[in-house]
């Protein structure tokens, strides 16, 4: 039988998988599905708080069922539609094709070793552990998968599981997996790398060790209709124009206005107060939490000899634009990389042990900044919710 390995990016929204054939080393197929927990809510913390009613194994079976689902649905595209005229002729009595069972049911065994990476909500939730520790002080996840041993998960129950090691309860897997997979546990240069999306996820430092933290971006970068990239283009195009003040204020004849209309690459988009406040203190939240790393490094944004964004929302945002707003230090543009989903990458990394080894000895590389409740945090939050002039 066809074996094949597996490496899982569980987001909060999305699921999405790399098929690898074991025999030659490829991706064999690539997918997406929406994350089945999204039915509890649409961030981890509620989804907690539902678990409390639900109980945990009902939140785990609906990311491991979508999990199943995926690999599933990856294994029938790499065996490709049966030809017609391969297809024998159904018996007489037998039901029609489309009510026959489907192959499905024996395909996780095809599937040889599975690779986790996600924040350490989603990951325990995946591996049937209780995460509500985390939502509440001092944020204690039952394990950071620092373990070199695998795990079993019920749905692939041939394979040995194993999941990226975390930082802490809100540093994940995801960000530690995606470092390694680049290489930044050997890295000589100071080294920014930020994954945004509802939460903010920055490390910082070099081959001695990296500062890491999270900050509550919210569903700012997502817009009110409108998609993250895009908000932060109108902004940008607004502020060029006069149209609004450093403050979020709207300027001049239009500070009466409800609402501003934005020319952007992908047509005009009209952009309320709301939108901008919310995405001030969005953008505030992510460039304070990078400059407290600076500041407690005693470092500044001239030290940073590549700044790395990850993730599909970094993927797609105009890094002028991001730097006219004040989202990113404004360094300059030869040393940012738009990496992509690299938590995907990393789970991938994650099959070899040679991976989970570097994974590791990245995540012993981290320590954790907890910004809740600090005064420099909050300090640089304030000074930072402002646009540039």
């Amino acid at each position: 039988m066809k074996t094949y390995d597996i490496a899982f990016d569980i987001g909060t929204t999305n699921l999405e998988a790399n098929l690898i054939d074991t025999e030659t080393g490829r991706t064999a197929a690539r997918g997406r599905l929406e994350n089945p927990q999204s039915a509890y809510g649409a961030d981890v913390v509620t989804r907690i708080e539902r678990m409390q009613k639900k109980g945990r194994a009902a939140l785990s079976d609906a990311l491991l069922g979508g999990m199943r689902e995926l690999a599933e649905r990856l294994v029938r595209e790499t065996r490709g539609p049966v030809p017609a005229e391969a297809a024998p002729a159904p018996e007489e009595g037998a039901p029609a094709p489309e009510e026959t069972a489907p192959a499905s049911e024996a395909e996780p065994a095809a599937i040889r070793t599975v690779a986790v990476s996600g924040n350490t909500i989603l990951e325990h939730f995946a591996a049937g552990l209780d995460p509500s520790p985390i939502a509440v002080p001092p944020f204690t996840p039952e394990t950071l998968f620092r373990e070199v041993t695998p795990r079993k998960l019920a749905v692939f129950p041939d394979a040995d599981a194993y999941f990226a090691p975390c930082v802490s309860g809100y540093v994940g897997g995801d960000i530690v997996s995606g470092m390694a997979c680049l290489g930044l546990a050997d890295v000589d240069e100071l080294t920014l790398y930020v994954d945004i999306g509802t939460n903010g996820e920055i490390a910082l430092g070099d081959r001695g060790g990296y500062l890491t933290c999270a900050t509550a971006a919210g569903p700012a970068f997502s817009g009110a209709g409108m998609r993250g990239s895009d908000l932060i283009d109108a902004i940008a195009d607004l502020l060029n124009r006069g149209m609004l003040m450093k403050s979020g204020r709207f300027a001049g004849k239009h500070i009466r206005e409800h609402e501003l209309t934005a020319e952007t690459a992908r047509g005009p988009k009209a952009v309320s107060r709301t939108t901008v406040h919310n995405l001030q203190l969005a953008k505030g939240a992510v460039r304070g939490g990078i400059e407290t790393l600076l500041s407690l490094a005693g470092r500044s944004a001239d030290d940073i000899g590549h700044l790395i964004v990850a993730g599909d929302f970094g993927a797609r945002i105009d890094v002028e634009n991001a730097k006219r707003i004040g989202l990113l230090p404004a360094i300059p543009t030869e040393r940012i990389v738009q990496a992509g989903n690299m938590s995907l990458r990393g789970a991938a990394f994650l099959l070899a042990a040679k991976g989970r080894e570097t994974a590791l000895r990245t995540a012993e590389l981290c320590r954790i900044v907890e910004l809740s409740g600090d005064a420099l945090f909050a300090e640089q939050y304030l000074k930072h919710i402002n646009f540039n002039a």
